[in-house]
């Protein structure tokens, strides 16, 4: 891959974020043929998105620190998940 190419990730990604956006802002949460046909669609979206983050991170050089900075937060949303019923007293 050349940096030539970078620019066309980045803009693939943030369209195809935009228009997951419309999909939401379109759907009829009331229906759950609608909800379900949305939910597919994203999630087929969301799996070109990450694959081309990660093609962008590759070619920048960054991959095991985008890889280790992805574990660390995972970790902390296990965490809150975890600790999500918890009422904090003491």
């Amino acid at each position: 891959m050349t940096t030539s190419h970078i620019p066309e990730l980045f803009a693939g990604a943030a369209s195809l974020t935009r228009y997951m956006r419309q999909i939401i802002e379109k759907t009829d949460r009331n229906s759950v043929n609608d909800m379900r046909a949305a939910l597919d669609a994203i999630h087929e979206h969301l799996a070109v998105v990450g694959g081309s983050v990660a093609l962008l991170a590759d070619a920048m050089g960054c991959s095991e620190e985008m890889q280790r900075l992805m574990k660390e937060s995972a970790d902390r949303m296990l965490v809150l998940a975890a600790n999500g019923g918890l009422e904090g007293r003491a």
